[in-house]
Formats: C-alpha cells, structure tokens, sequence
C-alpha cells in the first residue's frame, strides 16, 4: 500500500533524486522523477551525496518532466506542480545544476563548511562530518583518516597532532603522617628520566569528548591523575619525610578549548585554499579529481597538519619530508630552505632575494613581505612551474613565501 502510485496513497509524502536538465523561467525540466501528472511537490532540495547517493540502485529509462512553479522564482516558493511529460534522456545530480544557475542561493558544500568554521554555535563534531564528505569527494585518504581520528579518536601516538600534545605541571598530595600536603608541586627534577613522559599529556579523545570536558568543567583547569604504578615510584623521592599518596597533571581549560579552536581554523584556513584552487570541489561527481592528488596532499600537509617549512616538493612522492627550519635572520637557513624545496633555483637566483630582502628592511622591522622581495617571488614562478611538477604554482609559491616569512619572523605556527 505505502509504495502504490495511487494519488490518494496513504502514506502521502515521498522523496525522489531527480536530475535537472534545464531550468526555463519558472519550469524545471527534471528526469527520474517517481511522480504522476498533476502530483503536487512540496519541496525541493539540493541533491547530497552522503544521504541521497542512488548508487546500486537500477531504473527504468526515465522520461522527463516539467515541473512548474507558482512564481517564476522557483527557490521561493512553497509549492510546486508535475505538468506535462516531455521526452527521453538521462544522467544526475541536482546540487551541481542548481548550483550552476543559483550559485548566490545555494550554499555549496565549501561555503557550508566556512560558515560552520566560523559559527562557534556550531558542534565541531557537525563540521568535521561535513569535512569527511569533502575528503571523500577529493578523493584525500589522509585528510579523510585525519577527519575520522579527530572524530574517533587516535589509536597510535604516531599519528597524533602536535596540538594535541601538551606539556603540564604536576602536583601531589603528601603526607607524614601527622599532617598533609595538599596540591604541592611536583618539580620535574624529582622524576626519573624514564618517567618524565608522564607530565606529557596525549589527548587521543575524540574531539566530542574534549568538547564535554570543556563544557562541563567546573573550574579554570582539570586534573589528570597518575598511574598507581607511577605514584608508588614517586611515593618517597619528592619531599623528605613526606610520602606521595595521589599526583595528577594540571591542565587550563582554555587549553583544552585552544585545541578545538585549532581544529576550526585549520579546516578553515585549509577549505578555503582548495576553494581557490577549485570552487566546485565540494561538488565533484563520484570518481572526478577536482584538483590534482599533489595538490590536496600539499594543502593538507600546510594548513592541516602544519607541516610548513618540512616539506620538500621535489619529484613525484608529495609525502617525502624534511626536518629543515627556517630561522629569523638567518639567511643561509632560508637558501637551505629554498633549495631543498626541489625548485629549479640558482645561486643568482638567491643572491638577487638576498639583495630584494635587504632592500625591504625597514629599520630592522617589517609586518609584511616587502615590494621588493614579492616581485623576486612573481618572478619565481616560472622556475616554480618547471619544478613543482603537478603541484600546482600556487601551493609551490605559497611555500616560498612561508619560508621568507619565517625568515623575517613573520610566521606563526
């Protein structure tokens, strides 16, 4: 009874994914619609992979349809009417064509995200699923494990972020039996070196559970205890004549908070370089490669996982890494830097930077890249195209430029 096609069906409401051929004034012209002459349509949605994909699924040649709207501006109205069939034809996706012809009023799975990012009212844990539909449609294995372990949580210390590890003060309670010693520092000198790990918090939690922490915390910090093993080895090294009977790590809430903080931004910063390279990313088909593999991987290792200034862009493996910094002042650190990059520079090449990077200083402070030195990295580029290979100019030229802007002691990690 519920799947009759009968226009008195008693199970009144259905959900069909069509695609829109051509978009006419106020008619739609639509195949694979479920629906009879005269059905009314209470709605219409932009076409979501994740939760409408028809994927497996075997149809009939579908014939096209009309659908008429009450107003010529069909993403207004309320209701919408099936009217006469048409002809024959097939392919998909709603979101990509409503997309195309209502770009200003549907909000593509990019935007989507950058409004979450930036919406504190919005749960981490939403944005970061919104992102795993991303990594899926770019085709990205590690941002997608990326997205999932925040989600999950982290099962291998290899794997975990810097931001996720913390350095922290511990404290004990003591006592001599006559009297107590509450909340006392522990300094880090009373700890063997084999156990000095201990005061390294790894928060390998789902981010939901760093998000509960924070939200239920009554008061500035939380406490992370010891193990009962590592209390019994401390039990007599900390005070003289004092016993250790419980010790715990300390931890600022607003810490804990910084680390969903960082993973906000991070996804921001991130999601809006892949919109520059490609707007439509979000909406690619299954299978499409909306931007070049190297690319993503380049724009993941920068802006997800931090990675800028150890990372070489020479030949095809974009994973290979270097533990290479850049100094402030130091120029020979920022030649090693450049070079090791994979680019095809030459030493008049880096005499001519060291020559536009003296010429920008201004009384030993800049707060930018200088005129001088942004026109030796315009001129780069060329060498960059022939270098970087399917990495793209802009991600290559984006690395050159963070290695002189840690050069100058403008980069913050």
């Amino acid at each position: 009874m519920l799947a009759t096609r009968s226009t008195c069906w008693p199970n009144p409401i259905g959900i069909t994914v069509a695609e829109i051929l051509k978009i006419e004034g106020n008619r739609i012209k639509v195949i694979g619609l479920d629906a009879l002459n005269g059905m009314p349509i209470l709605n219409i949605k932009p076409y979501e992979e994740h939760f409408d994909s028809s994927v497996g699924i075997e149809r009939e040649p579908g014939i096209e349809w009309t659908i008429e709207t009450d107003e010529c501006d069909f993403l207004e109205t309320k209701k919408y009417y099936v009217s006469e069939t048409l002809t024959h034809s097939a392919v998909r996706l709603i979101s990509q064509q409503l997309c195309k012809y209502f770009p200003e009023r549907i909000m593509s799975l990019l935007s989507e995200i950058q409004a979450d990012a930036l919406d504190s009212k919005v749960d981490v844990t939403d944005l970061l699923r919104k992102c795993l539909v991303l990594a899926t449609r770019l085709g990205n294995d590690d941002f997608q494990r990326w997205v999932s372990q925040e989600l999950n949580g982290y099962q291998d210390n290899s794997d975990l972020p810097l931001y996720r590890v913390i350095e922290t003060n511990s404290y004990g309670q003591f006592t001599n039996g006559y009297s107590m010693l509450q909340n006392y520092s522990i300094p880090s000198f009373t700890i063997p070196e084999e156990y000095l790990e201990a005061t390294t918090m790894r928060l390998m939690q789902p981010i939901s559970s760093l998000a509960h922490m924070v939200k239920n915390a009554k008061e500035d910090t939380l406490q992370f205890p010891w193990s009962v093993d590592l209390i019994a080895i401390m039990r007599d090294r900390v005070y003289e004549g004092f016993s250790c009977l419980a010790a715990f790590n300390v931890v600022s809430v607003s810490r804990i908070a910084g680390i969903i903080d960082t993973v906000r931004n991070r996804i921001l910063e991130f999601v809006l370089k892949i919109e520059n390279e490609a707007p439509d990313a979000g909406e690619a088909l299954p299978g499409a490669q909306p931007i070049p593999f190297e690319t993503v991987q380049q724009l993941f290792k920068i802006y997800v996982l931090g990675d800028v200034g150890n990372l070489a862009l020479g030949g095809s493996d974009v994973t290979q890494f270097m533990h290479q910094d850049v100094y402030k002042g130091d120029l020979e650190s920022l030649k090693k830097y450049l070079l090791d990059l994979g680019f095809d520079l030459e030493g008049s090449d880096l005499e001519e930077l060291e020559g536009a990077l003296e010429n920008d200083k201004i009384d030993g402070t800049q707060k930018n890249i200088g005129s001088r030195t942004k026109e030796w990295i315009d001129k780069m580029k060329s060498k960059v195209s022939t270098g970087a290979g399917a990495v793209g100019v802009s991600v290559a030229t984006e690395l050159i430029s963070k290695g002189i802007e840690m050069y100058l002691g403008l980069h913050s990690s």
